[in-house]
């Protein structure tokens, strides 16, 4: 799984808010399967994850902005 957790302070610089989100009670894997595509690139901020673009995703990757 293409997954990266950040921490919630980095929310506003990644612009997490435009992205579409699943709350607390979601899981990766289902929302995977069921909505996003199994090779979709998801953000994990707090206990929301996130469907990011590709752009996104690397910078997070790229400024280890992941815990």
């Amino acid at each position: 799984m293409k997954t990266i957790r950040v921490p919630v302070n980095r929310y506003k610089e990644l612009h997490l808010e435009q992205f579409p989100s699943a709350g607390p009670g979601a899981s990766i894997a289902g929302m995977k399967n069921l909505y996003w595509g199994k090779t979709s690139l998801v953000v994990q901020c707090g206990q929301y994850i996130y469907h990011v673009d590709e752009e996104t995703y690397y910078t997070a990757r790229a400024a280890k902005h992941y815990v």
